[in-house]
């Protein structure tokens, strides 16, 4: 039975992402499927327009998995909610979520926080959550506080970066990541730019997640290996990626992120992409040749995208179920890791009604 507010977990099941179909789809075991269609069903559609889903590839698939709600600050569809007749977005968070000193400061961070968020919670650590239970930390992802036309200095950059740290985490930013930040913020120069970074509420492990383009787009990266270097990384991923090159991997590098803590490069992350109008296909052919998914896997990333329409108590909505990118992952001394994004966007016909 549909619940007022729409949550995002009633539009999922409508739109054909249910539960079943994500388990079904082979990119997501069972037990997390319903772990995700748990966690859609607490966030209502006022205040998140979609989820992202990330999934493990390889030898065991779908084994582990994290689930992300973008949080929309949509002033354009707030004032169109209101014109007909409807609520505007929920109090941040939601009720369920409004205990303990950790939901507050995200709370807060979110209230002044005039971008769209995503949080993020790591399905396979999830415990079951039962009715009016607080949901568990998640990780934290927003913009940089500052646009792109702006050239601030290293120390003008930190003074606005830290304290959002100092918000989420409820402390001061330790001295040798303050320090390790600046190195990081220092590197970013034109053609780089850093377009997100993120706290992560949800794990042991003091890092600050730094995301960064090129402004160019894809098959712009030249020179990588120097420029992770001069960003931090202090691993050898030099045979690997003259191999990528060969292959033409390199050329759908989108964005790569460091995971900055008290030895700077604690994890890098690569993302390939192809963009919205351009088919996952050989991106998918090309990670199947290389050993990093079956040609299963990369099928049920194809089946997955999807476009429709459907009505959902009383209200029309829009959705795009679609694959985004995938994402290698790994540490200075570990063996990579691949996990592969997708995910569901909704919007509503706000002159419909049924």
């Amino acid at each position: 039975m549909i619940t007022n507010p729409i949550s995002l977990g009633d539009l999922v099941t409508h739109s054909g992402g249910s539960e079943i179909a994500f388990a079904g789809c082979g990119l997501v075991q069972p037990e997390l499927a319903a772990k995700l269609s748990n966690l859609s069903h607490r966030f209502p559609f006022t205040l998140a327009s979609g989820i992202g889903v990330e999934c493990q590839l390889g030898k065991n698939p779908g084994t582990s998995a994290d689930l992300a709600f973008r949080l929309d600050h949509n002033e354009r569809r707030d004032r169109a909610l209101v014109a007909s007749g409807m609520n505007p977005p929920s109090a941040f968070p939601p009720t369920e979520c409004q205990q303990g000193v950790l939901w507050s400061r995200v709370a807060e961070f979110a209230t002044h926080n005039p971008n769209a968020l995503w949080l993020e919670f790591d399905l396979t650590n999830l415990p079951a959550l039962g009715h009016g239970q607080a949901l568990p930390a998640p990780g934290v992802f927003f913009p940089p506080p500052w646009r792109r036309d702006e050239d601030l200095s290293e120390l003008e950059q930190l003074k606005r970066l830290l304290p959002y740290w100092r918000v989420l985490r409820g402390v001061q930013v330790p001295v040798e990541i303050a320090r390790n930040l600046g190195r990081f913020v220092r590197a970013v120069r034109n053609p780089l730019v850093v377009f997100q970074f993120g706290v992560m509420l949800d794990r042991n492990k003091d890092w600050m997640r730094c995301c960064v383009v090129h402004r160019g787009g894809k098959g712009k990266w030249e020179h990588l290996p120097n420029v992770i270097k001069s960003l931090g990384w202090t691993g050898d991923l030099q045979e690997r990626l003259v191999h990528w090159q060969a292959t033409g991997l390199i050329n759908q590098l989108w964005c790569l992120h460091l995971d900055i803590g008290p030895c700077r490069g604690e994890r890098l992350g690569l993302e390939f992409t192809v963009g919205r109008k351009n088919s996952a296909k050989p991106l998918l052919e090309n990670l199947v040749a290389l050993g990093v998914m079956a040609a299963s896997q990369a099928q049920s990333i194809l089946d997955w995208s999807a476009t429709g329409d459907f009505v959902c108590a009383g209200r029309a909505f829009s959705f795009r179920r679609r694959f985004n990118h995938v994402k290698l992952s790994v540490t200075p001394s570990a063996s990579l890791g691949w996990k592969a994004y997708f995910g569901i966007e909704f919007e509503e016909h706000t002159g419909f009604h049924s």
